[in-house]
């Protein structure tokens, strides 16, 4: 038994669903509330991927502690956080 015209409405109820989602929260209004906030901090790449890097290491528990744990780690390493740990 085959199901094929309800998995092709599954799937295209599925991308609506998604779709809108995506379109309400792929914000730039959204990211203070997320760890991810940090990668926008930066401009350079590599400094994105440290900062990144980081907040993906203590991503666990509520986003406010990862954010203030983050913040902690990302301060002494200033503007260049890349450079920081290069020379470090």
């Amino acid at each position: 038994m085959t199901f094929k015209p309800v998995d092709k409405l599954l799937d295209v109820v599925g991308d609506a669903v998604r779709n809108s989602v995506f379109d309400q929260y792929h914000s730039r209004k959204w990211v203070h509330t997320d760890p991810v906030q940090f990668v926008h901090q930066y401009t350079h790449p590599k400094d994105q991927e440290i900062a990144g890097f980081i907040s993906a290491l203590f991503s666990y528990g509520s986003a406010e502690q990862i954010i203030r744990a983050v913040k902690t780690i990302l301060k002494p390493m200033g503007t260049y956080p890349y450079q920081f740990l290069l020379n470090w």
